[in-house]
């Protein structure tokens, strides 16, 4: 069976831009000059409007600058467009199925969907103004392997094997991906590895919408995953029986990074107008992240027994029970660190023990139970109900989870500027453009001690769902049924993310609050 789909869809989007007046460097407002001695006020043309002049604006800025297009829109900031969307898709599906003999079948089954979707970005060209991870070229493949033994040991006794392999390639790419535009800006020391080059690094303007590409660009996952099961079936009188086992092991390399070419936020802080430091080429944040690829993986064992009791010719009861354990997240060459906040220091994985590798401690005591009922009160209404506890052992709740994220394996650096009124010179800016971004920002050993690490709690527990209902379907008719139900949910020991720096808070005698140590 094959299933193809060709498809392209225009999106209207809206940006907001400087005006070309802005551009030039003609404010309506103030502007400083922070490099001149008490940070004076640019001067005014005939027009009233206060002028940066040309001769001073920074290279890089300037080429920045002219990448940004002119609002479209008369009278307004916005620049208006629409894009289209473009997206091929491929599947197909190959199964045979073959009669080994009068109790012994198989069948196998090969699954192929190949997706390729490119989103253009709002602004032309370099200026691209990517907002999230979906801008630029998505290529998703995906590959399963399914086979499947059923063996009738005896008419009331059968066997169920099954193997299942799956193979996925989920990479994002952003829309000027290859082309290196902080080389054709002028911005030097930009990381230049060819698996993240493209696009200019993300500008955030204050009071306008971001240029350049989005931090989370490049992105990949490709998971790897292989799983065979057995269940075993046995109809014994009134009981039918199911047993069984399974066994899943998942490995996934991830690249799921923030700005690994850089981020930089201009403010209205050196000049009064972001775009007159965006001129200039004073940031007031740069953001750089290292570029690294996790090798994680899983292993996931689950075993059950379960019965069908029909006690009675209007009564059917369902028990059944589950248990499950799962390895914490492991990396293939132990490249995790955890914060300990008993001790305040990291803590590295190691050959050893399944602590020492995922640095976190195995939940062995995940029973599942289950339990369910239908009755017939009579010939037209029934009413069923059930229980069960599901776990969840893959959660992810994006990059900020994953401990292989630290340092050394990985180094998120923040520059920042702080000062603010006189004090907002041009040497206070963390950096100049025009001199590229300092060296050794992505050296781990010349982090400071401040620097934003990731942690997972060494004792969490295994998440999980209790789930419940009852109901009552009445055949109103022979073609109608009125079907009422009570359903519920309750989560226990769901991961969350917290700041473990996060300021107490402290209750005043007056009612009033305030922040704690």
């Amino acid at each position: 069976i094959f299933e193809g789909l060709r498809d392209r869809e225009g999106v209207p989007r809206v940006r907001l831009v400087p005006t070309a007046a802005q551009k030039a460097g003609l404010f309506t407002t103030a502007v400083f000059d922070p490099f001149a001695d008490g940070r004076p006020e640019f001067s005014k043309n005939a027009a009233g409007q206060w002028v940066i002049p040309q001769s001073r604006w920074d290279p890089v800025g300037r080429a920045i600058v002219a990448l940004i297009p002119d609002p479209n829109v008369a009278g307004t900031n916005i620049f208006a467009s629409t894009p289209v969307t473009i997206t091929r898709q491929d599947q197909f599906d190959v199964r045979v199925d073959h009669q080994i003999s009068s109790n012994i079948s198989l069948f196998g089954r090969y699954s192929f969907v190949d997706t390729n979707t490119f989103r253009p970005a709002p602004l032309p060209g370099l200026a691209e103004g990517s907002f999230n991870d979906a801008f630029g070229a998505n290529l998703n493949r995906s590959q399963g392997i399914a086979i499947g033994l059923t063996w009738t040991f005896s008419p009331t006794f059968v066997g169920d094997f099954r193997f299942g392999w799956g193979r996925g390639n989920y990479f994002t790419n952003p829309p000027n991906f290859g082309i290196n535009g902080a080389e054709q800006v002028g911005l030097k020391n930009v990381p230049s590895d060819p698996a993240i080059v493209g696009g200019v690094p993300k500008v955030n303007i204050q009071g306008f919408d971001a240029v350049g590409r989005h931090t989370s660009t490049p992105q990949f996952q490709t998971p790897r995953t292989w799983n065979p099961r057995v269940t075993m079936s046995w109809n014994r009188g009134q009981h039918f029986f199911k047993f069984g086992g399974e066994f899943l092991h998942a490995q996934t390399k991830i690249n799921d990074l923030n700005a690994t070419i850089g981020r930089m936020n201009f403010e209205d802080r050196f000049t009064g107008r972001a775009v007159g430091d965006l001129l200039l080429g004073l940031p007031s944040q740069l953001a750089l992240t290292s570029f690294t690829v996790m090798d994680q993986g899983q292993d996931m064992y689950f075993f059950f027994l379960q019965d069908d009791y029909k006690a009675s010719s209007k009564l059917t009861l369902n028990f059944g029970v589950r248990y499950e354990f799962a390895t914490p997240p492991r990396e293939r060459n132990n490249q995790f660190a955890n914060f300990d906040p008993s001790t305040g220091q990291m803590v590295f994985a190691k050959e050893g023990s399944i602590f020492d590798r995922a640095l976190i401690h195995p939940d062995r005591n995940n029973w599942a139970p289950r339990v369910g009922f239908a009755y017939t009160l009579n010939s037209r209404m029934v009413v069923r109900g059930g229980y069960g506890v599901f776990y969840t052992h893959t959660v992810r709740q994006g990059r900020e989870g994953l401990l292989g994220f630290n340092p050394p394996f990985l180094v998120d650096n923040l520059l920042q500027a702080s000062v603010t009124g006189a004090a907002a010179v041009a040497s206070a800016a963390p950096f100049r453009l025009v001199d590229g971004y300092p060296n050794g920002l992505l050296d781990p050993s010349s982090l400071a001690p401040t620097i934003l690490r990731r942690a997972q709690d060494a004792f969490q527990r295994t998440p999980y769902i209790q789930q419940y209902n009852l109901g009552i379907q009445y055949e109103l008719t022979q073609d109608f049924v009125l079907d009422v139900a009570y359903v519920g949910n309750k989560g226990t020991k769901l991961n969350g993310f917290r700041n473990l720096n996060q300021r107490a808070v402290i209750d005043n005698p007056n009612g009033t609050q305030s922040a704690g140590d």
